[in-house]
């Protein structure tokens, strides 16, 4: 894995490229590669190193030349038309969900091999985070079979309020804090309150209130889900 350490005109290229693709703030570049805004922040300042395979993601959501962007050499302009693969970067694939796996709190902010799947931005967010996670489980089968990609965008970003018909990307923590449960629920209203929801063939799944506290377990919702997809296994070749 080859890494730039050397950042400090990498880093000065970098903020040339992220304002001529029209992202005025770091942070709208962030939300738009669907990354953490600190990450990209300790690249742009020059804080950190650069691993290629991310300056290749920079290059390419800028429209700017890789050899440019690292050495300055050459044309800061790709030429002729934009790669297909560019126009269509995907989601990064942030993990799995599933309910009922309770993680401890150090192990669950590990931080994760960026992946991305081929997915397509909601032009309905332009400016917020959005993401992929991979469904583990048959909490919300019914929707979200075993094995499926469900695409979210920051609840935070996106402007949203929790209402009946979202389906949530949440995160219950108990103990403190330190032990975290990643889950997918509906939003729907029980009893005249709004609950979280399993969709699900398996009746060991219930509701519980948002607001609820069991014991020491408090719900933050992360993200609302956008759609799904379900990667369909291709057969092997024949001989």
């Amino acid at each position: 894995m080859t890494w730039f350490a050397d950042m400090s005109e990498i880093s000065e290229r970098l903020t040339t490229a992220r304002k001529r693709a029209g992202y005025e703030k770091a942070i709208d570049a962030a939300n738009a590669l669907g990354m953490r805004p600190s990450t990209y922040y300790s690249h742009e300042n020059g804080s950190i190193g650069l691993r290629a395979q991310v300056a290749e993601t920079y290059a390419k959501k800028f429209k700017v030349s890789l050899e440019w962007l690292l050495t300055g050499k050459g044309d800061a302009q790709m030429d002729g038309a934009v790669p297909y693969d560019i126009e269509v970067a995907g989601l990064p694939l942030l993990g799995s969900i599933q309910a009922g796996h309770w993680l401890e709190l150090g192990y669950a902010q590990e931080e994760a091999k960026t992946e991305m799947v081929p997915i397509i931005r909601d032009q309905r967010f332009p400016h917020a985070k959005q993401y992929a996670l991979r469904v583990v489980g048959d909490s919300m089968d019914l929707d979200y079979p075993d094995g499926s990609i469900v695409t979210c965008v920051d609840f935070a970003d996106s402007g949203l309020s929790l209402g009946e018909g979202l389906i949530v990307h949440v995160e219950r923590h108990r103990a403190a804090g330190q032990l975290i449960e990643v889950t997918l629920k509906a939003v729907e209203r029980r009893k005249g309150k709004l609950c979280l929801v399993p969709h699900s063939s398996n009746p060991a799944w219930q509701p519980f209130p948002i607001d609820s506290q069991e014991g020491e377990t408090t719900t933050i919702a992360k993200g609302i889900v956008l759609g799904g997809w379900s990667p369909q296994p291709l057969p092997r070749p024949t001989r």
